[in-house]
């Protein structure tokens, strides 16, 4: 739960960094939920976060190909290995691979899948789902004008 709230705040804090209006986000949430109800999981009424995450730019159609390629070629690593700092190590070295091309500031998580463009905000969202998956506990920093992920394994 603690993890959710963390993300949703980093969430926030990207749609405030990239100067999204509370208006416009409640309006956007508002009609994103009304179009996409079948993503909403009817136990606790949670959005899957990925679904958070491209509501803070639903003008830009996204592809989720290059994030299931990902996820599939780190599922394949993290069944043959037991090794948990090898693991921690691919996440990072093939999220820069596939998804981080170039960093941007204000970009959004829609950006990073669709160019490559990523900032602090969509990367860390990135990395935080990423680790979620494969059980590391994180702590999500946040600073006046940065946002970054910890880990401790």
């Amino acid at each position: 739960m603690f993890r959710k709230v963390l993300a949703i705040t980093v969430f926030l804090l990207g749609s405030s960094l990239t100067g999204t209006s509370q208006e416009w986000l409640i309006a956007s949430s508002e009609s994103f939920l009304k179009a996409n109800s079948k993503e909403v999981k009817t136990s606790g009424e949670e959005i899957l976060l990925i679904d958070l995450f491209k509501a803070v730019d639903p003008a830009l159609s996204v592809d989720l190909a290059s994030w299931e390629a990902l996820q599939n070629e780190l599922d394949i690593k993290a069944s043959k290995s037991s090794d948990q700092l090898q693991l921690l190590r691919q996440i990072f070295q093939k999220s820069h691979q596939r998804l981080f091309k170039k960093y941007e500031q204000h970009s959004s998580f829609n950006e990073m899948l669709t160019n490559g463009n990523f900032d602090c905000v969509s990367g860390s969202a990135s990395l935080g789902m990423l680790l979620e998956r494969y059980g590391f506990e994180y702590e999500i920093i946040e600073t006046d004008y940065h946002v970054f992920i910890l880990t401790a394994k």
